[in-house]
């Protein structure tokens, strides 16, 4: 199986934004087992609750069997049972973090089944990772590069001239919540509205 990769402008599960995104990736496996990657905050007591959530909401829509990885020997010994990795929402800058710390690089980059990032997941798997406005400030962080374009999440369109300007030296990829780019073999297909920052303009792509 080729890599294939879904990212997420941004949805929350709890209030079931995502379902037919989430159904879709689950019934694109075989063995219908996720890997989340629960990385993203440094909280534990933030984790268990959600963990207890994201088992039920991954359930019902078709996994066989969801669980958490939290250091490198616990992804690096399921990754092979794997047909997804998961990269929640939360903070990018963390989840980087912890990524480097526990030398998850080469396992994510060589992992053969589907990747999911879900809003800082997204920023992380690609080449940059952007967040404009989002809590009231500006997040941009170099990602993992899997794909080879930077991404803007939690898009809307009183961003526009900040991604305007930011298009001068770099194009970008600004997601909606609720969108979604897949990157399959270096070609990219749509779920949802997503625009293209370019050299100063905006393209709508979907």
């Amino acid at each position: 199986m080729s890599k294939k990769i879904y990212l997420n402008g941004g949805a929350d599960l709890m209030k079931n934004e995502s379902l037919e995104i989430d159904r879709k990736f689950i019934s694109e496996t075989d063995n219908k087992r996720i890997c989340v990657l629960d990385l993203t905050t440094n909280d534990d007591s933030k984790k268990v609750p959600w963990r207890d959530f994201l088992k039920q909401y991954f359930r019902q829509l078709g996994s066989k069997e969801t669980f958490f990885a939290s250091t490198s020997k616990d992804i690096k010994s399921q990754l092979n049972s794997s047909g997804i990795v998961y990269l929640p929402g939360g903070d990018p800058a963390i989840l980087m973090e912890n990524i480097k710390n526990n030398e998850l690089e080469d396992s994510l980059k060589n992992f053969k089944g589907i990747l999911v990032g879900n809003s800082a997941g997204a920023m992380v798997l690609s080449n940059e990772g952007v967040c404009m406005g989002y809590k009231g400030e500006e997040d941009r962080i170099k990602g993992l590069g899997l794909v080879n374009f930077a991404v803007d999440v939690h898009y809307d369109k009183t961003q526009d001239e900040q991604l305007k300007s930011l298009s001068l030296s770099k194009d970008l990829y600004a997601i909606p919540e609720t969108s979604v780019i897949i990157v399959e073999d270096n070609k990219k297909s749509f779920i949802g509205n997503v625009y293209k920052f370019s050299k100063g303009n905006k393209i709508k792509i979907n």
